[in-house]
């Protein structure tokens, strides 16, 4: 069975890297908005 609530998304704008369920709602790093996300 897979945890899915331990994905890893990365920031495409500054390589920010966030664990979870989902991507934040907007990057901590430089602000760029949930659609700059993908699962890595």
């Amino acid at each position: 069975m897979t945890d899915n609530s331990n994905k890893k998304w990365q920031c495409i704008e500054c390589g920010y890297i966030h664990e979870g369920p989902e991507p934040p709602d907007v990057c901590p790093e430089c602000y760029a908005p949930k659609s700059a996300f993908f699962e890595v």
